[in-house]
């Protein structure tokens, strides 16, 4: 008999009188749901599945944001990173460089304890270097969210074998961004998902796609296709340019037409393809116009940009911003979660959040201040 927590199969376990609570399945799977009369989730912590609705799941009532704080949370928890093998990226919005610093471990608790208000975050999402190897208390932080039925994720470039042991044996899900080798790219992943003792659910690839990457992205098609070294890669996540920091110069937004290429190639080779929420309307206009695919299924997966929505971020100062491109931006002041009320700012009675929700409405939620 498989048991979370000394649960047994449909057991029932609620979380400190919030509206959040524990399950296991008829198959031994651990989901941590969310029940209230207009908002309400279901997420899997063993690979992630989520899906979110309104009143029921039959009305097409889903909510525009969620009353209770935020489902995922993107922490950047330390700004040092070498690059790969000493270079550094070239596109890096953050302009990240070996001089850098590290969130402490007790900042780190203190900041999820603060957004984690309802018990409701699903995922954090850890802003590292290249390596992984730059904040030392990084596998206390996954111990810590894990302990609190939070999964962590990552993304990296390059890892030793090390490194590689310790995401798999504490992520939920590693995206590793390729950044001008393919055997670097092809041996990190290998790394991560041959390991066999793993909670990974996923690994990913980060590939950052303009003008001057276009022809890469075509390439790493056919690559992911023919090298075994990708043989249980799950997708490759295409980011859009966002002309910040070192991205301000030397790149160009990728044209309409090789965008609907780029998602058409990949359907084309079967290649399992992703985008971050910054391009889900541009990807919803293209797949529209694609025939033979399953269109409704596809758009039920798409989500346009969530920030402060259904999402949070905090730099490694710990400070809020709607994301983390917002932080670079230079239009907004932030809010210093260590000093303020998160639930305040959230639920609108403090700070800017109303007028950035409005601003995404008018927008359909794309991205109201990047060219994407």
């Amino acid at each position: 008999m498989i048991r979370f927590l000394g649960m047994q199969p449909g057991e029932i376990k609620t979380i400190k009188e919030t509206p959040v609570y524990l399950e296991v399945d008829k198959h031994g799977k651990l989901w941590k749901k969310f029940r209230s009369e207009n908002y309400n989730y279901d997420f899997r912590i063993s690979d992630g599945l989520f899906n979110r609705w309104g009143k029921t799941t039959e009305t097409k009532d889903d909510p525009e944001m969620s009353p209770f704080g935020p489902e995922i949370l993107d922490l950047e928890i330390t700004d040092i990173c070498n690059g790969v093998d000493g270079k550094l990226c070239q596109y890096c919005y953050k302009s990240n460089t070996p001089n850098g610093k590290n969130m402490s471990f007790e900042t780190f608790k203190a900041i999820i304890e603060k957004v984690n208000y309802n018990c409701q975050l699903t995922q954090v999402a850890f802003g590292l270097g290249s390596t992984a190897s730059e904040n030392p208390d990084l596998w206390a932080m996954c111990d810590y969210l894990r302990e609190n039925h939070i999964v962590p994720n990552g993304t990296i470039a390059q890892l030793d074998d090390y490194h590689a042991k310790m995401i798999a044996s504490r992520f939920g899900g590693c995206a590793v961004s390729y950044h001008g080798s393919f055997d670097i790219l092809a041996d990190t992943v290998q790394k991560l998902t041959d390991q066999r003792d793993s909670k990974l659910a996923q690994v990913n690839i980060h590939f950052m796609i303009a003008e001057e990457t276009y022809d890469e992205a075509l390439e790493l098609f056919d690559i992911v296709k023919s090298d075994d070294r990708f043989r249980h890669l799950n997708a490759i996540v295409l980011l859009g340019l966002k002309q910040c920091g070192r991205a301000k110069s030397g790149f160009t937004k990728l044209s309409d037409a090789k965008f609907e290429n780029i998602v058409k190639t990949a359907f084309a080779k079967r290649v399992g393809l992703g985008f971050d929420s910054c391009q889900a309307n541009k990807f919803s206009l293209v797949v529209t116009k694609m025939e033979n695919v399953a269109l409704d299924a596809i758009l039920q997966m798409v989500e346009p940009c969530e920030g402060s929505c259904f999402s949070a971020y905090a730099n490694v100062d710990g400070v809020y911003y709607h994301c983390s491109f917002m932080e670079q931006s230079g239009k907004l002041k932030g809010f210093d979660l260590r000093a303020g009320n998160f639930k305040d700012y959230w639920d609108g009675r403090i700070g800017d959040v109303q007028e950035w929700r409005q601003r995404l409405r008018e927008s359909n939620r794309s991205c109201p201040e990047y060219d994407v």
